[in-house]
């Protein structure tokens, strides 16, 4: 649908979590939980 490979959705997950100091989209998903105003229920 958007034209990309998934191997630059990796590329990009791994760059955050080398970003925020995560390991997994379970843990990024931890964090992002912490911050106001960030729904991740979509």
């Amino acid at each position: 649908m958007l034209g990309v490979t998934p191997a630059t959705i990796k590329t990009h997950l791994r760059h955050c979590f080398e970003k925020t100091g995560t390991h997994s989209q379970v843990e990024l998903s931890r964090l992002l939980a912490t911050f106001p105003g960030i729904d991740i229920a979509r």
